[in-house]
């Protein structure tokens, strides 16, 4: 979809989503939004990341366990072998180090302009951002682009399927220092989809302490339509599932 007319952040990362209350009319928007875009058919198979890196809460690797086997049971395509996609902390901090670069090379001259313009969490990741040189960048362009096609070569076309993020979301009231590490943890799992450049959706069919944990669907490149609509399968065969409750697989459904 086109970007044309948005203020950039990071250019290579920096892409066009929506919000909607259920996955039907997720699916409706993309295909306007989409229109005329080049789209691949999807072959609708699953491959769950291996996730030996990613720093999981307790509950939420349980709860992510059983969601995974509620849809094998339904009779989804889930392969039973996990991808490995790498350290997923290393492929944090090549995204983080990338697209700080690039979001200071867009905004440094302005933010160096306007003092005390930024809120002070914003402020020092510009202030970070500021710090990184063109060789430290230049490194972890590698490392990204080396990530791409080991990923791409590791899941084979399937759509991969993780947590959203790594715990539920914090109290509004925590502090600054909770949120941050709880954006930091988070940002481990989703930043898979920009470093491979595929289309993602998270849905919030799995509940952990009494709030939601979104489900992620990362699919194959210019597979927007073909991930979201098997991720209206997804959410249609899933109800939330606690981590401290019996699982039992829902009415079978053929994707």
């Amino acid at each position: 979809m086109s970007r044309e007319g948005l203020v950039p952040l990071a250019p290579r990362y920096d892409t066009v989503g929506w919000l909607a209350r259920d996955a039907a009319t997720l699916l409706d928007v993309a295909c306007v939004g989409l229109a005329g875009a080049t789209q691949r058919a999807g072959a609708g198979r699953l491959a769950v990341v291996d996730l030996w890196s990613a720093g999981l809460d307790a509950p939420v690797a349980e709860t992510f366990r059983r969601t995974v086997d509620t849809l094998t049971a339904a009779g989804f395509d889930v392969d039973p072998v996990a991808v490995d996609v790498g350290d997923l902390g290393d492929l944090y901090e090549a995204f983080r180090v990338t697209q700080a670069y690039e979001a200071w090379q867009q905004h440094g001259a302005w933010v160096t302009a306007h003092p005390g313009a930024l809120g002070t969490e914003v402020a020092a990741r510009f202030a970070a951002a500021a710090r990184v040189t063109a060789a430290e960048a230049a490194a972890a362009d590698r490392v990204v682009a080396d990530a791409r096609t080991r990923i791409e070569d590791r899941a084979e076309g399937r759509v991969l399927l993780l947590p959203s993020a790594s715990s539920p979301a914090p109290d509004a009231a925590a502090p600054a220092s909770v949120v941050e590490a709880s954006r930091a943890a988070t940002l481990r799992l989703t930043c898979l989809a920009g470093i491979t450049g595929r289309p993602a959706v998270s849905a919030p069919v799995m509940t952990v302490d009494g709030g939601p944990v979104g489900l992620s669907l990362v699919g194959t490149r210019d597979g927007d339509l073909a991930t979201l609509a098997l991720a209206h399968q997804v959410a249609a065969a899933l109800r939330p599932i606690r981590h401290d409750e019996p699982v039992t697989a829902p009415a079978r459904t053929t994707p």
